[in-house]
């Protein structure tokens, strides 16, 4: 197995977007936040800030999170806040979590004495 460093930017990076996925999936199954806010929320700030750092994770989780902002904005566009739509991209957010847990668990079991930036293609 060859062995993925990855610097001190790279984890913040993970830890950041694990904590804006599990902020973002709350907002879309809450009762205390209107769906159209909370799918304004999830797409713009949540999504979007992650976007921002997307140079820092993982290719596919950047894929991954770009295609869940698309969907997001589809579902905004077409005005179609149901509770059924709002939880089908609550899922994904959720799948999207899971990712960064599974890049996060295999990185604790790695103990590598370099820092080199991070791989995207092999994360």
């Amino acid at each position: 197995m060859t062995k993925r460093y990855y610097v001190w930017d790279n984890m913040l990076a993970l830890g950041y977007a694990a904590e804006q996925l599990f902020v973002a999936s709350q907002l879309l199954t809450s009762d205390t936040v209107a769906l159209p806010k909370g799918v304004e929320a999830v797409c713009e700030q949540h999504l979007g800030n992650l976007l921002r750092y997307e140079q820092l994770l993982p290719a596919t989780l950047s894929s991954s999170i770009r295609e869940c902002r698309q969907e997001c904005r589809s579902l905004a566009r077409a005005g179609a806040y149901t509770t059924a739509s709002a939880e089908k991209v609550a899922t994904h957010l959720r799948q999207l979590l899971e990712q960064v847990r599974n890049v996060l668990a295999a990185l604790a079991g790695e103990h590598g004495s370099e820092d080199r930036p991070v791989d995207r293609q092999a994360a």
